[in-house]
């Protein structure tokens, strides 16, 4: 049973305690220490009725699901073996959803290439298990957000085939949505608020809007996103390049300045070709940029 008398960075804790709750009894007085350590030694109390056993889940339903599966409602692309990081960020995003009021619609934001559209769909795939529907919308064409919306009502039933007035569908999908609980939403690659305000239903669930541009202020709570740490770009690129130690890689990343996109397209290109870290190094700095060394084109929803 580990017992923190001190506040200690979770990377200093050893890998063998770090899946482990800890017990913290620093920076409180004696009788909550004493309270916090006599609940540790009483261990988890018995519960007093039979669980729920998690099942497939319904639409409507609020009954646990088993780990790793999703919601019958989603349409979330399909998450990317290869994403390495942002734990932190992927946790200060879910608690700040869980704290309701108006961080439940928040706007990833920052600047082309840093993994905004990435750092969605991981969110969406890694707490599926919490959600009952979870939608993406392609919101770069803020007049084909109402398309969107007519195929979420056909999946949850609340619109005919072949509706025709965008007003109709889109008081019934959002009056469906206000009904329900535990759906997420997520308007990725938006750049006007004024196309995604209309769409926002409000109510139980959450909101993700991925966006280069600024001004979300009044619609929802602006979560800046930035390049990777360096320790991630680092694993990213030892990940994918096979052989690759961990001086080349940080040379490579410092390079790129550790914008997960570069990072990808690099280590994309260097696999592919089997080139290694100085060559690349070398074609890059004479080429000023990466972009022209990759085997294809590679947006930010790809990466």
């Amino acid at each position: 049973m580990p017992v923190r008398v001190e506040e200690v960075p979770a990377a200093q804790v050893p890998a063998v305690l770090r899946p482990l709750v800890c017990r913290d009894v620093f920076g409180v007085a004696e009788g909550q220490a004493r309270r916090v350590l006599l609940e540790a030694v009483a261990g988890p109390q018995r519960p007093d009725r039979q669980p729920v056993f998690p099942g497939p889940g319904t639409p409507g339903g609020a009954e646990p699901r088993l780990p790793g599966t999703v919601p019958r409602v989603w349409s979330i692309p399909a998450r990317n073996p290869g994403f390495t990081g942002r734990d932190a960020l992927l946790v200060a995003v879910r608690e700040r959803l869980l704290a309701g009021d108006r961080a439940v619609v928040q706007a990833l934001q920052g600047m082309g290439g840093v993994g905004k559209t990435q750092l969605a769909a991981e969110y969406a795939h890694r707490f599926a298990g919490t959600y009952d529907l979870a939608w993406w919308v392609n919101a770069e064409q803020g007049g084909l957000i109402g398309d969107e919306f007519a195929a979420l009502g056909l999946a949850l039933g609340c619109i005919e085939a072949g509706a025709a007035m965008e007003a109709a569908v889109q008081a019934a999908v959002l009056a469906e949505l206000r009904e329900r609980g535990r759906w997420l939403l997520v308007f990725d690659n938006a750049e006007n608020p004024a196309d995604v305000t209309p769409w926002l239903p409000g109510g139980g669930g959450h909101v993700l809007i991925t966006s280069r541009e600024r001004g979300w202020e009044e619609v929802a709570a602006p979560v800046e996103v930035d390049v990777l740490a360096r320790a991630e770009s680092v694993a990213l690129l030892q990940a994918r390049v096979t052989g690759l130690d961990a001086a080349d890689a940080d040379r490579l990343a410092a390079e790129l300045g550790d914008l997960p996109l570069a990072i990808a397209q690099a280590a994309g290109f260097m696999a592919e070709t089997g080139m290694g870290a100085g060559e690349y190094l070398g074609l890059l700095r004479l080429r000023a940029g990466a972009g022209s060394l990759s085997s294809g084109v590679c947006k930010e929803g790809q990466l």
